[in-house]
């Protein structure tokens, strides 16, 4: 008798673009593997038809009973999974839905940024795959079809040590259009090797000056949701309702070493300022593994205050805003992956 074994930690899922909307990939394809923890949540619509009314009360039939899996929207919520290179753009493009640009070999470095419009997902625009988990029993295996990444945490934290500094993202939600259940997923499923350490990455005041920090992240949400559906009740597209409750988080590290810049960062809380931010890998843009996330923010909730020569933790709270330049500049990423990202 032979047996599965699986970590207890985490479950086998794997996900690749697809090129035509609706349409999930073949059980043979060769998925990109990732690891979600154990325990990740899946909703599932559960629609059950032929049903009798009984003194107001709706029982089920004595005759048959249809279970619909295939009308949606599903939901796959993940607590956290390690940032990977190549899955790193491949979640951010999901979600902003808007890669400005793509280079050639051997780099292929990408911009990534919120998307000015909708992207008209039913005539193939935008960015969508299907995610598929694989069970230890062979024919229960899962297809969820045409998924895209409504929100996720990007995570830095230099605080632990070990695989505690490694950046992640956090709170990942996926949104489907229909879930497939019963496949025999028969690819030959790839890996991913290269992660990213917080202590590797500079975090820039108005993308100029330097920082302490200990701890940041930042908070990305479209507000993806049903627009329609088919005849037959199926979800039929996405509509982006961009969300005005983008965050990002920074604790700062102040010692009798720090710069000026917190005296900047008073007065910005002060007069309400926006400003430019960044944080990005010690990689050089024309290099594999060049990671930069440029975001423009302005305090809110909290401000630097203490500013003492000792040392201490400083929260800062920034909400993200768009800039006076262009108005889709709330977020740019850029990222030299050395992988061809076309579908």
């Amino acid at each position: 008798m032979a047996f599965s074994m699986f970590s207890s930690e985490q479950e086998e899922w794997g996900y690749a673009a697809e090129t035509t909307f609706g349409t999930a990939l073949a059980d043979n394809t060769a998925f990109k593997r990732i690891k979600f923890p154990k325990g990740t949540k899946v909703e599932i619509p559960v629609v059950n038809t032929d049903m009798d009314t009984n003194r107001s009360v709706r029982q089920l039939a004595t005759g048959d009973v249809h279970t619909d899996n295939v009308t949606g929207p599903v939901k796959i919520t993940v607590s956290e999974i390690i940032v990977h290179k190549t899955i790193f753009a491949d979640m951010l493009y999901s979600l902003l839905q808007n890669k400005v640009s793509e280079g050639l070999t051997p780099l292929f470095l990408k911009q990534f940024k919120v998307h000015a419009s909708q992207p008209d997902f039913t005539a193939n625009a935008g960015y969508f795959f299907t995610l598929a988990w694989k069970g230890p029993v062979t024919a229960k295996h899962i297809k969820f079809t045409s998924c895209i990444v409504k929100s996720m945490e990007i995570s830095f934290d230099k605080s632990g040590t070990g695989a505690e500094g490694l950046v992640k993202i956090r709170n990942l939600e996926i949104i489907g259009l229909a879930a497939t259940l019963g496949c025999t997923l028969s690819g030959t499923w790839t890996d991913f090797s290269t992660v990213f350490n917080s202590y590797d990455f500079t975090y820039k005041y108005d993308d100029a000056t330097a920082m302490e920090w200990l701890k940041f992240s930042i908070k990305l949400d479209n507000g993806a949701e049903i627009l329609d559906r088919s005849a037959t009740g199926r979800a039929k597209t996405f509509f982006l309702n961009w969300s005005h409750n983008m965050t990002a988080e920074v604790t700062h590290w102040l010692n009798a070493n720090t710069t000026g810049t917190i005296v900047d960062l008073m007065a910005d809380y002060s007069a309400g300022t926006a400003r430019k931010y960044s944080i990005q890998t010690s990689v050089a843009a024309s290099v594999d593994g060049h990671i930069k996330i440029t975001f423009y923010g302005r305090i809110n909730g909290s401000s630097p205050y203490g500013v003492e020569n000792k040392q201490l933790l400083t929260p800062v709270t920034l909400q993200l805003c768009h800039n006076v330049v262009a108005t889709n500049d709330l977020i740019i990423v850029d990222i030299a992956d050395s992988v061809d990202q076309t579908p």
